[in-house]
């Protein structure tokens, strides 16, 4: 089968370093910035989100419990 996936979620907005840069993003940024393409992806059903290599606020993306279950699972209602 087929499941479209979203990804880089969140504030993966350069290649270089990407393993080891740190982007630090306050919420007004991040909700009128970089989450609306997300958010819109959440609304048509996406399946599945791959998380960004970097850091954001100071936490790996993919361990970064504000951003994967607050932001994206509680209020873009991703599930």
């Amino acid at each position: 089968g087929v499941i479209a996936t979203a990804k880089h979620y969140a504030f993966n907005d350069q290649e270089t370093n990407r393993m080891s840069v740190n982007s630090y993003i306050d919420e007004r940024t991040a909700w009128e910035l970089y989450y609306p393409p997300f958010e819109a992806a959440v609304q048509a059903g996406l399946g599945a989100v791959m998380c960004a290599y970097n850091r954001a606020n100071g936490k790996f993306s993919c361990e970064n419990p504000e951003m994967l279950r607050q932001d994206l699972k509680q209020k873009m209602g991703f599930s």
